[in-house]
């Protein structure tokens, strides 16, 4: 049995197993046959992703289902519960759907992992882009993805709305950083390849985002139409690589991005509703056959410069497949109408919203969400062999080998290393982190001290002594351990000042943006997990007691100031 164990082991990580649950052939004739008997209600309600409230089954949102007819839900955090009464409530919406439309739902939610997750019971809790990008490990980057995506279809989810295909190159961006592999085209294209090969391989939809990408700019599009002011050049250079290799190797979700280029669309117009990106580049140029869906129409960089129902029409006569809305309410209502306005005047073609439907009717059955059985279509639950569940077993130590190598030393010398793994090295710990401070504690006993983080000025360090006479041997420098997660300058000056006051060694541990950090001016030894999951925070702990040694090289750049002499 073990001698079995470990060779299944060893093909589930490599993910090489033969699965029935691999997306096999494009089923268009499939498709074409269903959407043929469709009234124009059910066609234009497949173009809705809607959100709904609560977390169980109601009268309100059996309404949404029968009214809208929505081909698919968006889930939030406020929708998820326990994962046995998740399960529950994404069973009702499905018996729902099939009641009062007679097909079952794409449900889908943003599970990209790390500051970005929706579900916490239930599903490994995976670091996220960034600290997978450091990591570069595509087989235990696509091994999780695979293992989440398992976690997501046993629980009703069928799409995950990740990877994230965006280059995080502009250290400001407020809304992207480490939801991105990194800085790089190609380690976002291999890591996003990865990610999306891991899902799809567990018949949980990938959707690469944001299109044609979100990763250099300052500003946040829920906030506020950002502009990249870049031409077409520079976007095949960077931009659009990750998504080129997504969509060479069979991703079968694109989200758009609500962001305008004016130097390529020659106006302020957002990709979203844009010909010109989804037509006739993604479409026809780069030979995208998925589906493409909006990013959330809801967000204020549509809402403040458009009615949201014209923006829904625009979108689709784009090339859009489904239009996504946060609410349930008066947007959704809006939508629904305006498409079915624009239809009947002849703004769009019933052949428009035909090959919408077909993307999608073709893509619920190749991912076994339904059959089709003598005409009528039946929702699938039941899709894993035994084999391909074992691999379910293996998500926490996927999870801590992915969490530790993705911590990173900076500015790290041999003498550094040699204090964290002394066990006479005194420590003093500032952190407000409960799984740091607990995993220190552990591991390092009573040579760790903590320090409230607050008060930084009158922090009780202590003073190191004098240099001592001849043959006095030298006062060993305790070591101080400053935690963050959001980066605040003035607050690392100042415990680096205290520090070099009172002759103690520093080294900071930062488990948010890098990004910012890497700015700060004459930056002392900084540890970098690129994440602040409870595994990332545990692997970090057995890192500063001494366990192994981080990385000190990263395969891209994260924009460091250079230390003054």
């Amino acid at each position: 049995m073990k001698k079995r164990a470990a060779l299944l082991l060893i093909s589930l990580t490599l993910l090489v197993f033969p699965h029935a649950s691999c997306p096999a052939r494009k089923m268009h004739r499939e498709a074409s046959d269903i959407v043929k008997n469709l009234s124009l209600e059910q066609k234009l309600g497949m173009l809705l992703m809607v959100g709904v409230p609560g977390n169980a089954m109601s009268g309100e949102v059996r309404r949404i289902i029968e009214d809208y007819k929505p081909g698919g839900i968006i889930l939030f955090g406020y929708n998820i519960s326990s994962k046995k009464a998740t399960e529950k409530f994404i069973g009702d919406m499905q018996r729902e759907s099939m009641r009062a439309n007679g097909f079952p739902l794409f449900i889908s939610l943003d599970q990209e992992g790390g500051r970005v997750i929706r579900i916490v019971d239930g599903v490994t809790q995976f670091p996220g882009a960034m600290a997978m990008g450091i990591a570069d490990d595509e087989e235990l980057v696509g091994t999780s993805a695979r293992i989440l995506g398992m976690q997501l279809r046993l629980m009703g989810v069928n799409m995950n709305l990740a990877p994230v295909l965006d280059v995080n190159n502009n250290p400001k961006n407020p809304v992207i950083n480490t939801r991105a592999f990194g800085s790089s085209p190609a380690v976002v294209s291999r890591m996003g390849v990865a990610y999306m090969k891991g899902l799809q391989g567990a018949l949980c939809i990938a959707v690469g985002k944001h299109f044609p990408g979100h990763g250099d700019t300052a500003d946040d599009s829920h906030l506020t139409l950002p502009v990249i002011p870049y031409t077409f050049a520079r976007l095949m250079d960077i931009e659009l690589v990750p998504f080129i290799q997504a969509i060479e190797r069979g991703i079968d979700g694109i989200m758009t991005v609500h962001i305008a280029y004016p130097e390529i669309q020659k106006d302020n117009s957002p990709a979203t509703i844009s010909k010109y990106f989804l037509t006739d580049l993604l479409r026809t140029r780069m030979g995208f056959d998925g589906v493409i869906i909006t990013d959330d129409m809801e967000m204020h960089a549509i809402t403040k410069n458009y009615d949201i129902g014209e923006a829904a029409v625009k979108a689709v006569a784009a090339g859009v497949d489904i239009v996504l809305v946060s609410g349930h309410g008066r947007a959704a209502r809006q939508i629904r109408d305006s498409l079915r306005r624009a239809v009947e005047k002849g703004d769009l073609s019933i052949e428009r919203i035909d090959s919408s439907v077909k993307r999608i009717m073709e893509l619920k059955l190749r991912y076994k969400i339904m059959d089709v059985v003598n005409g009528t279509a039946m929702y699938r639950d039941r899709i894993f062999t035994e084999e391909e569940m074992e691999l379910l077993a293996h998500g926490e130590s996927v999870n801590r080998k992915l969490s530790r190598l993705a911590i990173y030393a900076h500015n790290f010398d041999d003498e550094l290393i040699g204090m964290l793994k002394d066990r006479k090295q005194e420590l003093y710990v500032i952190t407000e982190s409960s799984y740091l401070r607990t995993g220190i504690a552990a591991l390092c006993g009573p040579r760790a001290s903590f320090i409230g983080i607050g008060g930084i000025g009158g922090v009780p360090l202590p003073e190191v002594g004098g240099e001592g006479g001849a043959g006095v041997q030298k006062p060993r420098k305790p070591l101080v351990l400053f935690h963050f997660f959001d980066a605040n300058p003035p607050a690392i000056h100042q415990v680096a000042q205290i520090c070099l006051e009172r002759k103690l060694s520093l080294c900071l541990l930062s488990t948010g943006n890098p990004f910012p950090v890497a700015k700060v001016k004459d930056l002392p030894p900084t540890i970098f997990t690129f994440s602040s999951t409870k595994a990332s925070l545990e692997e970090l702990a057995e890192c500063v007691s001494g366990s192994f040694v981080p990385r000190r090289e990263i395969n891209f750049d994260l924009g460091f100031t250079q230390k003054e002499n």
